[in-house]
């Protein structure tokens, strides 16, 4: 049980870096592609960061409602 958790979870953090390395070529070539502003790569960093955030939020309360 104990290891399929880990498996689980590991699979996660791997899917999340990849979709964030995903996330930030996409940026970089839309940005040259485009001319994207640095203000605007700003507030969509934040914008991301702040998701992140509020997703790893939700995660944490669902542990600690299972434990």
């Amino acid at each position: 049980m104990h290891f399929a958790e880990s498996h689980i979870q590991k699979s996660l953090e791997l899917y999340d870096d990849l979709m964030e390395n995903l996330d930030d070529r996409m940026t970089r070539n839309l940005r040259l592609a485009y001319g994207l502003g640095g203000e605007l790569t700003k507030h969509d960093s934040l914008t991301r960061n702040l998701h992140r955030m509020d997703v790893a939020r939700t995660n944490v309360i669902k542990a600690l409602d299972r434990g």
